[in-house]
């Protein structure tokens, strides 16, 4: 039986990771599918610059993965939660958080579902920068100008 295995590195916020690392490894133990298998998640090095997914085969590296995407699904809660820190934070936070998805799913073939992901952050980040105060804060011309002067673009990090 081959184990498959996928290598990430990438720079996340270490304390959202985390949270991830551990809601990950909380549902693997829960899920019956994972029960007596090799599946496993777990930190690429000792300080924690990157994951690695370990499975019998594909479908379970893929469920892991969809476990992984889910934790990090919840950007638009967290950018949510944060519109009264201020612009100058929510911009720090999804700077981050786009340029480790963007290092961790920065494979050969998956161009096109990396720009989506950037334009789906673009839209969260534009409605809750706008809902901060009873008037617009940005209108769509200004967004992108000040988005091209620190927003990470997508590009291909590994080649398969």
């Amino acid at each position: 039986m081959a184990n498959f295995s996928f290598d990430a590195v990438s720079d996340y916020d270490k304390a959202e990771m985390n949270n991830v690392f551990d809601q990950t490894q909380r549902e693997m133990s829960n899920r019956y599918d994972f029960k007596g298998t090799p599946a496993a998640i777990e930190w690429l090095n000792g300080d924690k610059t990157g994951l690695k997914i370990t499975g019998s085969g594909d479908w379970q590296i893929d469920a892991i993965l969809d476990i992984v995407r889910k934790k990090l699904a919840a950007l638009g809660q967290r950018l949510k939660s944060m519109r009264t820190l201020g612009a100058a934070q929510m911009q720090t936070y999804v700077r981050q958080h786009v340029q480790g998805h963007l290092q961790y799913f920065g494979v050969s073939g998956n161009s096109r579902c990396m720009q989506s992901y950037v334009y789906q952050v673009k839209r969260l980040l534009f409605k809750w920068l706008n809902r901060r105060s009873q008037r617009r804060s940005f209108n769509w011309a200004r967004y992108d100008q000040w988005l091209s002067t620190w927003m990470p673009r997508p590009r291909i990090v590994h080649t398969l």
